[in-house]
């Protein structure tokens, strides 16, 4: 959202990135908010919230504690 922000305020924002990783994901973010889940009304953007929501709060943290169970052991 704050590169969405920093688009909107600067019309120079992607031109005056120099890192090329940071230009990379700044681009792909951009995509994703405006051209994969546009919302055209209201509906469509609580839709896209909730499915945002569902991926940052659930299915990453799923990923999560599929990856690092609570039962491993962590060696010292």
């Amino acid at each position: 959202m704050q590169t969405l922000a920093a688009y909107r305020d600067d019309p120079n924002y992607l031109v005056s990135i120099t890192d090329a990783n940071l230009l990379n994901e700044s681009v792909r973010q951009l995509h994703a908010l405006l051209v994969e889940a546009p919302c055209a009304s209201f509906d469509d953007c609580i839709r896209w919230g909730a499915l945002l929501f569902r991926k940052n709060y659930y299915e990453e943290i799923l990923q999560l504690v599929h990856q690092f169970p609570v039962t491993r052991k962590v060696g010292v």
